[in-house]
């Protein structure tokens, strides 16, 4: 730690603070995006079609508050950035409590996915410029964060939306609601930022303008695999219930995938922490994207629970690897005073690749069959990785 850091010491931010603000905003937004659809369609009796439309406003506003927390972060105040979006969210849900009618429910879910936008890339941001660990093994954690409040947050909703649809919404409200003490709380004063961590040979080195385009088309690329990626997450969402049910797998089946997917994430992830310390962060996001995409070739030919099964275990390992890792390299690879701009890339990129996914297998398995879906999705992500490989090569040559 550089000695100007431990003057200010008493400035720094909890990294625990972060943790908590990332694990109650997933938590918050678990309770609302897996309600979209059946609630759009079984609740208010509107068509799938309106619910896909609904779903794709919501992603375009996260997108549009990844891009505005990011500037805002850069260019203006961090803290009262992050207070206004929390106070956004608390308001857009709370008010859920009392109308959730057509059409308000959709509005307000899109003002919710606006202000959850926004707290996604300054939280990111924050976690980037004040982690003492270092970026790489900081989001790590707080994949685990993110994970935690998936599980819980779709646990949850299964149980309390047959009880009442307003008391899912209460319980959002009140995870909202603690987010934003959190927020008040831990981030407020001033926060002395720590000094990028940059790779050993760029320690000390200005890197050129040519040399700073060159790391834009790497961290481009890189968001464009992690877009490919959550376009597979979306399937396994959209697509795969209808898919192993024409198998004649139970639903319930469907749903321990998750159940499991999660469990494996929050127990497995901190072994990733080990090996980050051993392998090179570019290779690590390779091997991670190699996996997911081999994972759609292996559900080509899976015709029964168990292939699936394995098929989502190599999936949710190259998820692993290669998820957290890329907002770390992104940190190390682009300058300290753009933190807020460039840590919206990977937000922008899951939210293009979740809203895309449903749409895209839609019309895939309408027009051909699962077997060509799954195998357009696995040259996408291999053909994205080959190009990332390709130019993250010829990057480090120049650079060296």
């Amino acid at each position: 730690m550089d000695t100007s850091d431990q003057d200010h010491d008493h400035h720094q931010l909890s990294f625990r603070a972060v943790f908590m603000a990332t694990l109650l905003d997933q938590l918050g937004a678990a309770f609302l995006w897996p309600l979209i659809t059946i609630y759009i369609n079984e609740y208010l009796h509107r068509s799938l079609t309106v619910a896909g439309i609904v779903l794709l406003l919501v992603s375009i506003a996260m997108v549009a508050g990844n891009l505005l927390g990011g500037r805002l972060f850069d260019h203006w105040k961090p803290y009262p950035t992050l207070i206004g979006a929390a106070i956004l969210a608390v308001l857009s849900t709370a008010v859920l409590i009392w109308d959730h009618s057509w059409p308000w429910f959709a509005v307000l879910l899109i003002v919710n996915a606006f202000a959850d936008g926004i707290i996604a890339t300054v939280v990111n941001a924050y976690a980037a410029a004040t982690a003492r660990q270092g970026a790489r093994a900081a989001f790590n954690t707080l994949y685990i964060a993110v994970n935690l409040g998936i599980v819980f947050g779709t646990l949850l909703v299964g149980v309390l939306l047959p009880i009442s649809a307003p008391l899912v919404f209460a319980v959002a409200t009140g995870a909202y609601g603690l987010l934003l003490l959190v927020c008040i709380v831990a981030f407020r004063g001033p926060i002395i930022l720590r000094r990028q961590r940059r790779p050993r040979h760029q320690r000390g080195v200005k890197l050129s303008a040519p040399q700073h385009r060159r790391n834009q088309s790497v961290v481009l690329v890189a968001c464009a695999c992690l877009a490919s990626v959550y376009l597979g997450y979306a399937l396994w969402e959209s697509i795969m219930p209808a898919h192993m049910t024409h198998l004649g797998i139970p639903f319930v089946f469907y749903s321990f995938l998750w159940t499991f997917n999660g469990l494996m994430i929050i127990c497995c992830q901190p072994l990733v922490n080990v090996l980050g310390a051993r392998i090179r962060i570019d290779h690590q996001i390779e091997s991670g994207v190699l996996l997911f995409g081999v994972s759609f070739l292996m559900l080509v030919g899976a015709h029964n629970f168990w292939m699936i099964l394995l098929a989502f275990i190599i999936a949710t390992v190259g998820d692993m690897l290669s998820l957290p890792a890329v907002p770390a390299w992104i940190d190390q690879l682009t300058p300290a005073s753009q933190r807020g701009k460039y840590q919206g890339l990977p937000s922008i990129a899951m939210s293009v690749g979740r809203s895309v996914g449903p749409l895209y297998g839609g019309v895939l398995v309408d027009h051909g069959n699962y077997a060509v879906l799954f195998i357009s999705v696995a040259a996408l992500i291999l053909g994205l990785l080959v190009a990332l490989v390709i130019i993250a090569r010829r990057q480090q040559l120049t650079r060296e």
